[in-house]
């Protein structure tokens, strides 16, 4: 808080100002793509504790500026320690319908100057965004109940917002009690990337290999793609700019394109077929393997890119 009182008073700024200021700081998203989330069956979950949601209040900050529905934090707590199951039914009316209210996604914006600049530009300010602490304390609950307690050797590494995080430990057993490979099999989410690794310890604990920005597209499917540009509004069309599918995914253009077939006949000639279910592994077991098809991979996308970026799609 000292800091901020060192800071200057935010000036008296017209409307038309503000507008331009804010807009600068937070620019529209126009080809956002809303994935409506369908209804959850009750049977399918089990609703929030007591328990969970005791401990999750516990973590809401004391003394925290509360969002547009100004009920501070404080509240929150008293609410969950003397009347729990109004906040139960409530949150458990959310994770039931697989909804999260859009009213706790609306922040409130507060712009702070930072004693330095032009007053009328952008840069001069920096914004603090607040956001209803009762849908704070929800994610905090998801947050308790899907936290892996992992020992300080571990780390978590994730390729992708939709994909399940792989584990690394000194501890393999640890990390494959953690993450197992039945809920691997079994998470709906990610089914590319399960194709390609089906066996999480031993990439886990694998050897060698550093991941690099082409071998993550070739994981995730998220990169010069056409399928994957279009599905997040960045082309028009979800065709192979090559002619020769109509679904351009990371199978077929690593796997399939025959734009790409001669390098892929010499990479084959070397490290045998590749295919979706064994090219990690063949890069698992071999040093050499691994830079030769991380190599494959990273050329084609490299010639790949500006063909996308010529043809309007």
């Amino acid at each position: 808080m000292k800091k901020l009182r060192t800071r200057g008073t935010t000036p008296e700024l017209k409307e038309e100002q503000m507008d331009h200021i804010v807009k600068t700081l937070f620019p529209a998203h126009t080809n956002s793509i809303a994935r409506p989330t369908p209804p959850i069956a009750e049977e399918q979950i089990e609703p929030f504790t007591v328990d969970e949601l005791l401990k999750a209040a516990k973590t809401l900050k004391r003394k925290k500026a509360p969002g547009p529905d100004n009920i501070p934090s404080e509240v929150l707590k008293v609410i969950a320690e003397n009347r729990p199951q109004i906040l139960l039914d409530m949150y458990n009316a959310c994770i039931t319908s697989g909804t999260f209210p859009d009213t706790w996604k609306v922040q409130r914006l507060v712009l702070i100057s930072k004693g330095k600049g032009d007053p009328l530009t952008p840069s001069a300010y920096r914004p603090l965004c607040m956001l209803d602490t009762t849908g704070k304390l929800l994610e905090k609950i998801y947050d308790e109940i899907f936290h892996l307690d992992m020992p300080e050797d571990t780390t978590i590494v994730g390729y992708a917002d939709d994909i399940v995080a792989v584990i690394t430990a000194r501890n393999t057993e640890y990390a494959q009690r953690k993450l197992t490979q039945e809920r691997w099999t079994a998470e709906e989410r990610g089914r590319w990337t399960a194709r390609l690794l089906p066996n999480l310890v031993a990439w886990s604990t694998r050897k060698h290999g550093d991941l690099d920005y082409y071998v993550t597209q070739m994981l995730t499917g998220h990169g010069y793609f056409a399928a994957f540009l279009y599905s997040i509004g960045k082309r028009k069309v979800a065709r192979c700019i090559y002619g020769d599918a109509e679904i351009d995914s990371a199978e077929h253009t690593i796997f399939q394109c025959e734009k790409f077939g001669p390098a892929r006949i010499c990479l084959e000639e070397v490290v045998g077929i590749i295919t979706p279910e064994n090219i990690i592994t063949k890069m698992i077991d071999s040093e050499a393997a691994w830079k030769l098809i991380a190599g494959f991979v990273e050329n084609i996308l490299r010639a790949k890119k500006p063909d996308l970026d010529e043809t309007a799609g």
